[in-house]
Formats: C-alpha cells, sequence, structure tokens
C-alpha cells in the first residue's frame, strides 16, 4: 500500500509539472490566444452590418478630420461641435484609420473595433495569469489552475453582452481603446518587475506611452497611474510607501501624462455642455442617480437581462429614494478602504485592489455631472474586470474553505458562463441591425423612457414614416415636459407634412424652452420665410443675433449653406438679417453680396461689397468681388485697381493673380500679366490656367 500511494503521488507530481511545462509554453500562448481570438470573433460576427447611430454619424461621417491620414496634425485636431471625439486626438486618429481602411463603409469601423475589443482581452489574460499566480499557485497543479482561472475570467469578460456598447456601438470605441490602453500600462509594469536590465526599461517605457495613449483617448485613464501604484503596493511592493520609495522616478512620470490630459479636458469645453455641471443639472441631482446607477451595472453584470442602448437622464425624487443604493455602495467603498489598508494580508489586499479598480474606473463618469446620461452601459467595459474577479476569486475562496472544490472547478463553470456569454451578446449585437431596432428595444424594455422614444422618433424620420415619427416625439414630449430637442423634431416633421402652423408652434416651444440653441432660430427662421414672412422672420431674428453678437458666424454659416441649395432666397434673407442686426461687419456685408451676385441681383451685391470695403479698406474679398463685377462690365481698368487693392491686402490670393493678368493681358500689359501668372503658379502649382496661359505667351514670342 505504501509503494501504491508513493506511485501514485509521483504520477501527480509528474502530471502538475507536465502541466506546469505546458502553461509555461509557447503552445500554450498561442493555443490560448486562438481561443479569445476565435471565441471574440464569433459573438461579434453578427455586428458588422450595423449602421452608424446616434453620435456614431457627427464623429464619423460628418467629422472632415478624419478623412486624410497626413497632414497628421489636423487628425490629432478634432474638429469640436460637440462630437464624442473632442479633446481626444488619439481616439480621433483612431477612427482615420478605420476611415482609411472602408471610407464611410461601417466595416472598417466594426472590424478595428472588435481588433482592439481582441487585443484588450488578450492584454487581461495575462495580467490575470501572471498575478493568479500570487493568488493560487502555490505549486506546480495551482500554475495550471491559475491559468485556466484566468482564461475563464478573461473569456466572460470578453464574451459578456454588456460589453457590447463598446465595441458594436463605433464611436465607443472611445471606451475599448482607452480599456485597452489602460491595461497595456499595468501589462508593461508587471512585465517590467518581472524581468531585469534593459528589457525592464523597456516594458516601462511601454507603460508610460501606453499611459500617454490612453490619456489622450478618453478621460477616464485619469485613475491608470494610481491604479499601477495600488498593484505595486498589494502585490509586489507590499506598501504604498515601499511602492513609491522603490519606484519614484516611475510614478512621477505617469503623473506626468495628467498634464496633456488638463489640457485636453479645457480645450474640449465640456463637449459642448454634454458634460459638468450646467443650469440643467447640479452636481447634487447628478451624484444622486449613481448609487442606483452602479447597483444597476452590478445587476446587469450577474445578470444581463433588459440592456438599453440609451438611458437618457432619469433623475432621482428625493434623497430618500437613495437611502438603501447608497448605504450599499458606501458599505463596498468601505471594504474597498479596509483592503487597501492592509495590502500585507493577501485577502485584502485583493478586495482593495478590486473595489479601488471598480470604484476609480466608473468615478470620472459618476462625479463629474452629464447633462445626458445619468446611467451608460459602457461604463462598465474596465469596470467588469474586477466585478468579474471578485466572484471567481470568491468562489474559489468558498470552496477551499469548505474543501468542496477548487480553482479548476471554478474555472470550468467560468468556461461554461462564457459559452451563455457569447450568446446572449450574439443575440445582443442583433438589436443594432438598425437603429430603428435599436430603440425599438430600448421603448419594448422602458416604455416610460422619453429618450428611447425620441430615437425611435428620429429612426422612423430617417426611414421617411413621418406619422410614426411624430407619434414617438409626442410620447417623448408627454413624457418629459419641457424638453426642447423633440419639440423640435416634431416641428421639422409637421413641416415636411405642410402642417405648417402646427410647426411653427412646435419650434416655439423648442425656442421657449432652449432659447439658445441656434437650429431652433433657424428652423423657424426658414418656415416663416418659406410663408413669404420675410420681414417678420428677420424682425424676430435680428434682436437675437444683436443681444449675443457671437452668434453672427454662426448663422452666416447657415445662409452660406442654404444659398448653395434648392432654395437661395432662405439664405439670402438669413444673409440680410445679420447685415440688419451687425451693419458694420465688412464680412458679413461681403458675404450677402457673394449670395445676391449669386442669383443675378449685381446692382445690390456691388452696394455691399462696396460698404464692405469702406468699413475694411483691407477686405481683400470684397475688394477682388468688386474687379470681377468691373470685368464684367468691361471696366477695365477700374477692375485693375481692385484687383491690385485686392493683392496689396492679401498677396496669396492665386486666382486673384490670374484674373489681374487676364486684365492687364487686356490692357496691353504683357511683361506684368507673366509676372502675375508666374505668381499664381508658384502659390498654387496645381491650377493648370496660368500654366495654360504662360505657354501661350511664350508661344506667342518670336524667336
Amino acid at each position: 500500500m505504501p509503494a501504491l500511494n508513493s506511485n501514485a503521488w509521483v504520477r501527480s507530481r509528474s502530471r502538475a509539472g507536465a502541466a506546469m511545462k505546458f502553461w509555461s509554453s509557447r503552445r500554450a500562448t498561442a493555443a490560448v490566444a486562438l481561443v479569445i481570438v476565435l471565441a471574440g470573433a464569433a459573438a461579434y460576427a453578427n455586428s458588422f452590418r450595423g449602421p452608424f447611430v446616434f453620435d456614431d454619424r457627427l464623429s464619423i461621417p460628418a467629422n472632415p478630420t478624419i478623412q486624410e491620414l497626413w497632414p497628421i496634425m489636423r487628425t490629432l485636431h478634432p474638429p469640436g461641435q460637440g462630437r464624442t471625439v473632442d479633446g481626444r486626438p488619439v481616439l480621433n486618429l483612431s477612427l482615420a484609420v478605420s476611415y482609411a481602411l472602408s471610407g464611410d463603409r461601417v466595416w472598417g469601423y466594426h472590424g478595428t473595433n472588435l481588433l482592439i475589443h481582441l487585443l484588450a482581452a488578450l492584454t487581461l489574460f495575462g495580467i490575470v495569469r501572471r498575478t493568479g499566480r500570487r493568488w493560487v499557485a502555490a505549486d506546480a497543479r495551482g500554475e495550471a489552475s491559475a491559468a485556466w482561472l484566468a482564461l475563464a475570467i478573461t473569456l466572460i469578460w470578453e464574451l459578456h453582452p454588456l460589453q457590447t456598447e463598446s465595441v458594436t456601438y463605433m464611436v465607443q470605441r472611445a471606451e475599448s481603446l482607452m480599456g485597452l490602453f489602460y491595461l497595456c500600462t499595468l501589462y508593461g509594469f508587471i512585465r517590467a518587475e518581472a524581468g531585469a536590465g534593459w528589457r525592464a526599461s523597456m516594458w516601462r517605457c511601454g507603460s508610460w506611452l501606453a499611459c500617454l495613449a490612453g490619456m489622450g483617448t478618453k478621460e477616464v485613464m485619469v485613475s491608470a497611474p494610481l491604479m499601477v501604484m495600488a498593484y505595486d503596493a498589494c502585490f509586489v511592493a507590499g506598501s504604498w510607501r515601499q511602492a513609491w520609495r522603490q519606484r519614484t522616478g516611475y510614478y512621477t512620470a505617469l503623473a506626468a501624462t495628467w498634464i496633456p490630459l488638463t489640457v485636453l479636458v479645457v480645450h474640449s469645453h465640456s463637449r459642448g455642455g454634454s458634460t459638468g455641471a450646467s443650469e440643467a443639472v447640479t452636481p447634487m441631482q447628478y451624484w444622486l442617480t449613481q448609487p442606483g446607477a452602479i447597483l444597476r451595472y452590478l445587476r446587469l453584470a450577474f445578470w444581463p437581462a433588459g440592456q438599453v442602448f440609451d438611458y437618457g437622464a432619469v433623475w432621482v425624487g428625493s434623497v430618500r429614494s437613495v437611502a438603501l443604493p447608497a448605504v450599499a455602495v458606501v458599505g463596498l467603498i468601505g471594504a474597498t478602504g479596509r483592503g487597501l489598508a492592509s495590502p500585507d494580508r493577501r485577502g485584502w489586499a485583493i478586495t482593495g485592489f478590486l473595489g479601488l479598480w471598480f470604484f476609480a474606473v466608473l468615478a470620472p463618469t459618476s462625479l463629474l455631472p452629464g447633462a445626458l446620461q445619468t446611467v451608460a452601459e459602457h461604463r462598465m467595459y474596465l469596470a467588469l474586470i474586477p466585478v468579474i474577479g471578485a466572484a471567481a476569486l470568491g468562489l474559489v475562496a468558498i470552496g477551499r474553505r469548505l474543501q468542496l472544490w477548487g480553482p479548476r472547478a471554478v474555472a470550468a463553470v467560468g468556461l461554461v458562463l462564457a459559452l451563455a456569454c457569447a450568446w446572449a451578446t450574439h443575440r445582443r449585437n442583433s438589436d443594432y441591425a438598425t437603429e430603428a431596432d435599436l430603440y425599438a428595444h430600448d421603448v419594448a424594455i422602458q416604455p416610460g423612457n422619453p429618450s428611447a422614444h425620441a430615437g425611435l422618433g428620429m429612426a422612423e424620420v430617417a426611414r421617411g414614416r413621418l406619422a410614426d415619427a411624430a407619434t414617438e416625439f409626442e410620447i417623448a414630449i408627454r413624457l418629459k415636459p419641457g424638453w426642447a430637442m423633440p419639440e423640435y423634431d416634431l416641428g421639422l416633421v409637421f413641416e415636411r407634412q405642410q402642417r405648417l402652423a402646427e410647426a411653427e408652434r412646435h419650434l416655439r416651444r423648442a425656442i421657449a424652452d432652449d432659447p439658445d440653441y441656434v437650429d431652433f432660430r433657424t428652423a423657424l427662421f426658414r418656415l416663416m420665410v418659406r410663408q413669404g414672412r420675410v420681414g417678420e422672420a428677420q424682425r424676430q431674428l435680428a434682436p437675437w443675433i444683436r443681444a449675443a453678437p457671437f452668434r453672427a458666424p454662426l448663422l452666416d454659416a447657415q445662409a452660406k449653406e442654404w444659398e448653395s441649395g434648392p432654395n437661395p432666397a432662405e439664405g439670402i434673407a438669413l444673409a440680410e438679417t445679420i447685415v440688419q442686426a451687425m451693419p458694420g461687419y465688412a464680412v458679413f456685408q461681403n458675404d450677402l453680396g457673394v449670395a445676391l451676385d449669386r442669383v443675378g441681383r449685381t446692382e445690390e451685391a456691388l452696394l455691399h461689397y462696396r460698404e464692405a470695403v469702406r468699413l475694411d479698406p483691407g477686405n481683400a474679398e470684397a475688394h477682388y468681388n468688386l474687379a470681377r463685377n468691373r470685368m464684367v462690365e468691361h471696366r477695365v481698368e477700374e477692375a485693375v485697381d481692385e484687383y491690385r487693392a485686392a493683392l496689396a491686402s492679401n498677396p496669396n490670393l492665386a486666382y486673384a493673380h490670374c484674373n489681374l493678368a487676364d486684365a492687364l493681358l487686356l490692357l496691353g500689359s504683357t511683361a506684368e500679366a507673366i509676372r502675375h501668372y508666374q505668381a499664381a503658379v508658384h502659390l498654387d502649382p496645381h491650377l493648370a490656367y496660368p500654366r495654360e496661359a504662360l505657354s501661350r505667351l511664350h508661344a506667342a514670342v518670336p524667336r
């Protein structure tokens, strides 16, 4: 019997050694990578045809800065106007890469999003496996158990349906790309501490670069330096003090990445008011919603039924209604604090680290007020990791205490759950097939959600189902009185249905609810102009422009857009209104002249060009426009004078050099004309006309 026991022990040790050897081999790494990639590809295989939805449109098809990768500085300066990419240059650059792949076709964006998610999952496996050795592995069998447990945790995280909003919703690449950089920052630190010499230095450098890139992707990255130091304190150095003492330079470098982040946040101007305290929402109003939001996230992590794309802004009616969720959250924060205070005790260290990860990732969106969304599932992209990790390690601890199961049993259950998650994710992705499907699902789950009804209304407008769209907008207004946007959208629908009186009523309600929004004012203005009420439209808009002159350039841009459309009279009426409100601005006088010129009202156009020159003698465009009109009237000498004045103000106008050269030829000044053609070629080598003119002139000169 002793011999048999001895043989069994030897075989057990042999199997454990083989397992450890396998998991330490490149074959194991390649196999795990293949499993992670294939599982993710299968779960998201039906997501590649999902259209642009919601914020996608403004940040991708309507974003001119992603349409060229070079010059790169243009790509690194998102265009503003409340886009998701504002203040996030690395995110904007990644979208430019996708645009280079597929233009406005969605497969390039979906493919890049999935690639980012797969890379994040592979990085997470590396982190959890290496850290799991500290949690589980006391021997060779433990090494293999830690690897299986890491694979199960990674697959559940990768395939969890909560991740669909960060992967399938294209513009929320902001969350997944930031998450990838966050994980790479931590992984680089772990590899650096496991190595030595130049390899360790390279890993630290890579960790810092990942942190810097994350700061340029999304503001949630702000907690990454803290989390790396927390990992160090809990699992490497043994205390916060030792972590700082041993790696002061490294942590100083990580903290320095907060400087560019601060600059980007300041220059993003709260993304058009979608974030930050405002008149629409106070910090206290927002904070009262967050305990309930956190509990919702936790519920969805364990039971992902009833997911919603757009939760909208749901406010808490009283402090009493938030009491129980707040107590639960405070309890979780207390456990986290207790763990962080005892990093030398393994169980508490794990609790503290996972709790800090959860709250640190959610803190920026939970503490910084937002007027549009109080709950958003993409915020759980990284925060889901500690939830899954805590559940897995909790089950391992319970099994060991009861001596009923071990890490491998927990891993086996986890792999089964990962399959269930993959099925749920595949099913959730089908909701993204069309925007109407996505919002119809939201309405079915939350019929009292005004944002869902408003979104469904916009989707119905896109499909041309105006009656259905009007019904949805009316429901949204009824659910949330005083919300300007559905009033505006309903007004536009009624205008298309020729229900003009109702359209005007709703547009006026939108203006009453939000008097400063430019689109509301221009929509009412256009409606009145189309009815022949031009004077009335101008009288109601001009005082609004005078009250805040910064609105004039926005309206001027709208006027130019209308002027080039099917009804240029609308643009002219708006340009006239701007001039009436602000007659002392040469640029608006000139723009009105251009609009009048375009429709053949030349004499009126000349009056405005002259007024522009009187107000600003250095206005090159006005001089150029006057010169063009003089040429049409065959008053060549006067045209030459105006072209000279334009070039005196701005000598870099290639087209002015060309036109001046043409006029000089008519006056017989060939030598001077040649000089101006040459100047045009120098300023714009792509212009064909001055090259052809020079060729003709040189050919005409006798040899």
